[in-house]
């Protein structure tokens, strides 16, 4: 980043600051306002997604507002652990996010503070209440339409917002093995979008065995799919373990060209983040380098890769991100 785009960002910072600490108190309870001019009241969806900048700044003052916040959403939260739409009405429910959002901001407010115990009851009884809304009792959460926030589409069914927040956090608390079977809610949602039968083949350590590590167990395992298909018929490789699937995988094959030996979408990624997998063990470097992240889904020909070009041996490389000629 050059420096004038640095001096941008800092008074984009200065600006926001300004705006947090205008609204850190309001005519409802001493809670922050929403919104400095219209929305007064203290909407628990708005002050949990305040929450980051808060944690971020630092503040004192603002951290103080935020423990009240949370407090308070905590105090208000209903018998089975649901929290209300607005922070200090124990009667205005009916929101589907704001339950994990509170968890969310809980759970990055433990870390800030190195309070591990903070609001330990509330934590626990929301967490049950999430659980209980995945109808499938894998992990994937059911959005209800929110009855309170009319500027959304609503969504029925699972949705992508809500369910992101929830595998964060899960990580955030430590439930590593939870969030990891957001695989297996990929894989429920290949299943219910599905017209025609699919086969589902796992990349596991076991079934690639001696195959090297990169930052996860499929970094380089991904590109023995020829291979394992005995370099014949069509595979579907897709990096499931963070996405979500809302179309029928079937029309991406139905995309496929008979002269081409794989095929990806060319987006212009550029890492936003020096670091990737932060706080867990998997935590590495993430640096840029050509074509990010075009191999998260990949549809590929084995019939197109001459047998020997694809081993376990020539997948012991390193990726290091310099550009190879074709």
């Amino acid at each position: 980043m050059e420096k004038r785009d640095w001096k941008l960002v800092s008074r984009a910072r200065a600006a926001a600051l300004q705006v947090l600490l205008h609204n850190v108190h309001g005519p409802y309870r001493g809670l922050p306002r929403t919104a400095g001019w219209g929305y007064p009241e203290p909407y628990t969806r708005d002050m949990m997604i305040s929450s980051l900048g808060i944690l971020v700044s630092g503040n004192g003052r603002l951290m103080k507002s935020l423990q009240r916040v949370l407090d308070t959403a905590a105090a208000n939260q209903s018998r089975l652990g649901h929290i209300p739409s607005l922070v200090h009405d124990k009667e205005d429910r009916g929101a589907s996010d704001c339950t994990p959002l509170f968890l969310m901001a809980a759970g990055m407010f433990r870390i800030a503070t190195e309070r591990p115990d903070f609001l330990e009851e509330a934590v626990a009884k929301a967490m049950t209440w999430v659980e209980h809304q995945s109808p499938s009792d894998r992990v994937l959460v059911a959005q209800l339409p929110t009855s309170d926030w009319r500027d959304e589409q609503w969504v029925l069914g699972y949705g992508l917002f809500v369910n992101t927040v929830v595998y964060t956090y899960l990580c955030l608390f430590g439930h590593d093995e939870r969030a990891r079977s957001g695989t297996t809610v990929f894989v429920q949602s290949v299943i219910a979008h599905a017209g025609e039968p699919l086969a589902l083949i796992p990349i596991t350590r076991a079934g690639f065995p001696g195959t090297p590590e990169g930052s996860n167990a499929f970094t380089l395992r991904r590109f023995l799919v020829p291979w394992s298909q005995q370099f014949r018929g069509w595979a579907l490789f897709a990096d499931g373990a963070d996405m979500l699937c809302r179309v029928d995988l079937n029309a991406i094959l139905a995309e496929r060209d008979e002269y081409k030996a794989v095929q990806v979408v060319k987006h212009d990624y550029q890492t936003k983040h020096p670091r990737k997998y932060v706080g867990a063990a998997m935590e590495s470097d993430n640096p840029d380098y050509w074509r990010k992240n075009w191999a998260s889904v990949m549809l590929i020909t084995g019939s197109m890769v001459p047998k020997g070009s694809i081993t376990w041996k020539a997948c012991s490389g390193r990726l290091d991100g310099s550009k190879q000629k074709q």
